[in-house]
């Protein structure tokens, strides 16, 4: 029983199964060779991964949780440093794992909730009782990943299965952990005016220099070693919208410098989204809609009208560091924003006449959130709208006319004297109703005194029956 439960320890399995391991290497992530073995034997059978997986789930009580199953192809430090990051199956022996840090791949650092990966670092090889009462010597050094639970990793024992687990939870001393982190270069991804860049925990003596690649425009102006050494200043003299890389060479006194990079954008310091929409022609519940294309509204809070249904892609500028949250009310049919191409999807329901559909863009560092602002307009109606004067100073016409598209499509006979509808009227920016009528039957033409609106773009909003219609007039 004793040789059955060792069998699951990292430097054992290793011993015992060393002529099957092909001698291989791989590199960290600034370039360090680690020597690694690659297994070509055969793997334990599908009863001792099983048995494997439920000893220790019996040894811990059912606390720990099963993530994957047990394997001679990798271990604990192959899987937290190398396998964790998208890397092959391989045998980390120790202290081939120690070349993480010593090259500054990883730097320790001493807030756990900044770190990814933990090394155990013993005592070392003290006698040991597991849950059934076998001893063993424990081998200490173990390494894991960390989770978004404080003191709960996952790990891979050996060549046992890997589980996530409390710190407390494992057959390892827990006396000496050690956290790590990549270095990565913090401060703000946008720049507004100015930003501070800086890289944490960098050992004692170590030196920075930075250099700034832009990609096109007027690029901003950059000071290293300020407001503190080993860290940078970047204004943004110019406020024109254009991408770049920050790039840090840091020099620790021994080997190559270790190069970080971070890509920067400059703010333009307004709330317009510039960008360009594309929508598709689409035949929606009976009604065909032809495409239609332009260019975002360059001013604030002016909306895109969209037809229903059609699916759209607007493709946005300048969003490296930036997100898209809908912040409407009511559900578009469809939306998803694809940050690798810049492109949000958009599809407006039936119905959805006066709805605003609207999205929020943030970004960190940004000098202001901006807004796309969508409504709808349909041709399911029986009866089409428009307006005039447009802009209006006083009073606005609001004339109806049969829709002749939808009369050739279903062959629908209209009468002008049937016709009946209420209208409204919203602020584009909140939007907020405003002004709202009952209609009277047989009104081909309808006028709505507007001239106590302040200036401004203004949506009116016309339900016939169940149908709604949206139109956007400018008031003077």
């Amino acid at each position: 029983m004793k040789k059955i439960n060792l069998i699951f320890l990292c430097i054992l399995i290793y011993v015992s199964l060393k002529a099957q391991y092909t001698p291989s290497s791989i590199q960290t992530p600034n370039g360090s060779s680690v020597e690694v073995g690659i297994f070509s034997g055969s793997d334990m059978t599908n009863k001792q991964k099983e048995d494997s997986k439920n000893f220790w789930l019996s040894c811990y009580n059912n606390r720990i949780t099963y993530i994957s199953e047990a394997t001679y192809k990798y271990n604990c430090h192959a899987f937290a440093w190398h396998v964790s990051e998208g890397g092959n199956y391989v045998w980390i022996n120790t202290p081939n794992d120690d070349k993480y840090w010593e090259d500054y791949s990883y730097i320790e650092t001493y807030n756990h909730s900044k770190a990814t990966k933990v090394s155990f670092g013993g005592p070392c090889y003290q006698e040991w009782t597991t849950c059934h009462g076998t001893s063993y010597q424990n081998p200490c050094d173990h390494s894991a990943i960390t989770t978004n639970v404080t003191n709960y990793f996952v790990s891979k024992w050996g060549a046992s299965p890997r589980f996530m687990h409390h710190k407390n939870d494992c057959p390892y001393s827990v006396e000496d952990l050690h956290y790590y982190v990549r270095p990565i270069i913090s401060g703000t991804s946008i720049v507004c005016n100015q930003a501070t860049y800086s890289i944490a925990n960098l050992p004692a003596g170590a030196s920075v220099t930075y250099t700034l690649y832009w990609n096109s425009g007027l690029s901003p102006k950059l000071t290293s070693n300020f407001p503190e050494p080993t860290m940078c200043l970047i204004e943004n003299t110019h406020h024109y919208p254009a991408t770049g890389t920050l790039k840090a060479s840091i020099n620790i006194g021994t080997g190559n410098p270790i190069i970080l990079t971070k890509t920067i954008t400059t703010d333009s310091n307004t709330e317009v989204q510039s960008g360009t929409y594309e929508q598709d022609a689409c035949n929606f519940h009976g009604v065909y809609h032809s495409s239609q294309s332009g260019s975002l509204p360059s001013t604030v809070s002016t909306p895109v009208f969209l037809h229903q249904g059609c699916m759209t892609r607007i493709k946005l500028n300048e969003m490296s560091g930036r997100t898209v949250t809908y912040t409407g009310i009511e559900q578009p049919l469809y939306w998803n924003y694809q940050a690798m191409n810049n492109t949000l999807y958009l599809q407006l329901p039936l119905y959805s006449g006066g709805v605003p559909f609207t999205f929020k863009i943030k970004g960190d560092g940004a000098c202001k959130d901006k807004t796309l602002l969508f409504f709808s307009y349909s041709n399911n109606s029986k009866y089409t709208f428009a307006v005039a004067p447009n802009p209006v100073k006083d009073v606005l016409t609001i004339y109806a006319h049969p829709n002749n598209e939808l009369i050739e499509q279903k062959g629908v006979d209209l009468s002008i004297e049937e016709l009946e509808y209420d209208i409204a009227i919203y602020n584009v920016n909140m939007p907020k109703l405003l002004h709202c009528e009952k209609g009277i039957r047989g009104q081909k033409e309808r006028k709505v005194n507007v001239a106590k609106l302040r200036k401004g773009y203004y949506i009116l909003q016309i339900k016939e029956k169940e149908e709604i219609q949206t139109l956007k007039f400018f008031k003077e």
